[in-house]
């Protein structure tokens, strides 16, 4: 599969020779006539929605209060986890459109199209080969973390060849990831929610709908969109990228990490009956496990991207514009940043280093955008820096 790259790329950030995460001026399209990678997302993209659609045909009609509160309360629920996964990506900037499209795989094909089928197949196989108890306590943890992470990631793996020049370091894989496990999440909840309202013979819908959110939504962060962020992150690891060489360990390492959590998940009951255990526990220990490891994750793959503007803003404390430790601040962790604004004295000075930070931060991007070369643009965010700090 080809991938599809900008005319002109300089991606060597001023001063440093090394070579920077992101092509400047990249956008990311859905259509792409030159590109397999593009052709096979929208056929499956397309087979999704189809399948979406006949899952939920025989709701409608029955319970249609119950679908339409599903979707409308869902799709307030997915508005904070886009912000904050908009968020932590403060400087790669994943595109809107590649995050869709990310979102979209995980909504409607990898949910109906691909998992749901295979689960059913693997599910009947346990049936015969073990026993249908069997089958109802252990396959869920045996099923889904294979079939659902292979769909999520095949949609991630596409991505990867239909945006080379954008998901060029583990990071940007962890971020697109979460967007495709999130899309699952979303439409799995909805699903739930339906056949909830159907369980009651659809009565009390809106009761049923809303019961599943505030259920579902409580472990959100520790559910699809946690596993695809570590499978997203271990894909680039596990084939690499022009700019960020491949680490089987560890691709292979989160890849599993994921499925072990999806498997936890969907066996909490199985291991809990097997251990003494009620499941609840079960369920809250792998949270606890689940957030601790997410954290340390999330705080080793962007590592990169720290290094990165790091590397990036190097000739800027050469040249006066920052100082080195505005440098330090702009490239660590929050916590960082946090230190550094709290040295000021008083509620004013404060106020003055974040508005410095952050016109610091708008020449990080003008500098990415440009591949570290002198642009109108990061003249122009140079100027209103010096204006800043003058100001």
């Amino acid at each position: 599969m080809s991938a599809t790259t900008p005319d002109t790329v300089d991606t060597t950030p001023s001063g440093t020779g090394t070579v920077a995460p992101l092509a400047p001026g990249t956008s990311f399209r859905f259509w792409q006539p030159r590109n397999l990678a593009s052709w096979v997302f929208l056929y499956f993209l397309v087979m999704g929605a189809i399948a979406s659609y006949h899952y939920f045909r025989p709701g409608i009609g029955v319970v249609n209060t119950a679908v339409i509160a599903a979707f409308a309360l869902f799709a307030l629920y997915t508005l904070p986890w886009i912000w904050l996964l908009r968020r932590v990506d403060r400087w790669s900037h994943i595109p809107g459109k590649l995050a869709l499209a990310a979102f979209l795989w995980g909504l409607l094909t990898a949910a109906f199209f691909l998992s749901l089928p295979a689960n059913n197949a693997l599910l009947g196989i346990y049936s015969k080969v073990f026993s249908p108890l069997w089958a109802q306590d252990w396959g869920p943890g045996f099923t889904a973390p294979f079939n659902e992470e292979a769909a999520k990631g095949i949609g991630i793996l596409l991505l990867i060849f239909m945006a080379t020049a954008i998901i060029r370091n583990p990071f940007d894989g962890f971020i697109v990831g979460a967007f495709v496990g999130l899309g699952f999440e979303i439409i799995e909840d909805v699903s739930y929610a339906v056949n909830e309202a159907i369980s009651r013979f659809g009565t009390e819908q809106v009761e049923a709908v809303f019961y599943i959110t505030m259920l579902r939504g409580a472990v959100g962060i520790t559910s699809h969109a946690l596993f695809s962020a570590l499978v997203g992150a271990g894909l680039v690891y596990l084939i690499g990228t022009p700019v960020s060489r491949p680490n089987r360990v560890i691709g292979v390492g989160l890849i599993v990490v994921a499925m072990v959590f999806h498997g936890v998940w969907d066996a909490a009951s199985a291991i809990g009956g097997e251990l003494g255990i009620p499941a609840i526990v079960i369920i809250l220990g792998a949270i606890v496990i689940e957030l601790l490891v997410l954290w340390a994750i999330y705080r080793f793959v962007s590592n990169t991207e720290r290094t990165w503007v790091r590397d990036l803003l190097s000739l800027e404390v050469e040249r006066g514009t920052i100082s080195t430790e505005e440098l330090d601040a702009l490239s660590g962790r929050r916590s960082d940043r946090k230190r550094y604004i709290q040295t000021a004295k008083g509620h004013k000075d404060r106020q003055a280093v974040r508005h410095v930070l952050d016109a610091a931060d708008d020449l990080v991007v003008a500098l990415s955008n440009s591949g570290g070369v002198e642009t109108a643009d990061t003249a122009v965010a140079r100027s209103e820096l010096a204006r800043v700090r003058a100001a």
